[in-house]
């Protein structure tokens, strides 16, 4: 709910078609994909005393990960022949209604909208860069949790520790990933003999200091913009069900798929 409400509040308050709004969201994802993914693969190339047959798992869900997100780059770059084989490829198999593929791969295309950014080299090149810079100051907040509690590892670890834990909290789960933290804290720091109750205290520690300070200022933020809870929900109820009025106003005004 709360990426959507980020959408949904930028949409009403900038006059900006939400489609296009929740693709900056699909573009965010894809470089933090990229970015997590890079510390990820410096990590585990210099980390010392993990089992080969951990890293070489661990390795190969990174390279799908990899080519799931460069396969995501590719719909943003390159959207008309991605799309056209994505139609061709669900037409052919046949599992879904043809008018369901037409207005899915219509969605896709105007989805793309907000992701032309990528188009330009300056502004790609201001992405990835800030997206890098996000994800070390990430780097530094676990490394900081870490030695609160006595936790002494390499950096390569705590490259390793935050791609478990980016890849950890993307699964469904509770609100605040309470639970996948701690699991994900455990599963990397046990392999190097840290004891599990500074790892379990490190974990909170690291989970609450951003929870808290980030989910406090955007309640207030969502409370300065005059909306409701109800509203969001409603809207997005309506996005979910494929009826949102941005969402039909844009669909009736795109060209046809042979046109766009």
């Amino acid at each position: 709910l709360g990426e959507f409400v980020r959408c949904f509040v930028f949409s009403r308050q900038q006059n900006v078609p939400l489609m296009t709004t929740i693709s900056s969201v699909v573009l965010e994802r894809v470089f933090d994909g990229i970015a997590v993914v890079t510390y990820l693969t410096i990590g585990l190339a210099f980390v010392q005393g993990i089992d080969p047959a951990i890293q070489n798992k661990a390795s190969i869900v990174m390279v799908l990960s990899a080519v799931l997100l460069f396969g995501a780059l590719a719909y943003v770059i390159w959207t008309k022949p991605v799309v056209d084989a994505i139609e061709w490829g669900l037409t052919h198999i046949r599992i879904l209604p043809a008018r369901l593929v037409d207005k899915l791969c219509r969605t896709l295309e105007a989805g793309a909208t907000g992701l032309s950014s990528v188009r330009n080299v300056r502004l790609l090149i201001m992405i990835v860069a800030v997206t890098m810079f996000k994800w070390s100051l990430n780097l530094l907040l676990i490394w900081i949790s870490l030695w609160s509690f006595q936790i002494d590892v390499s950096i390569a670890v705590v490259m390793v520790l935050m791609g478990v834990v980016a890849f950890g909290v993307a699964l469904p789960q509770a609100p605040g990933y309470f639970g996948m933290m701690q699991l994900c804290f455990m599963m990397v720091l046990r392999m190097f003999d840290v004891p599990p109750d500074q790892v379990f205290a490190a974990s909170i520690y690291y989970q609450l200091s951003q929870w808290i300070p980030v989910t406090l200022i955007g309640f207030m933020c969502f409370m300065w913009t005059g909306l409701t809870v109800h509203q969001v929900e409603e809207q997005e109820e309506h996005l979910t069900e494929g009826d949102a009025p941005e969402l039909d106003e844009q669909m009736a005004t795109a060209p046809p798929r042979s046109e766009a």
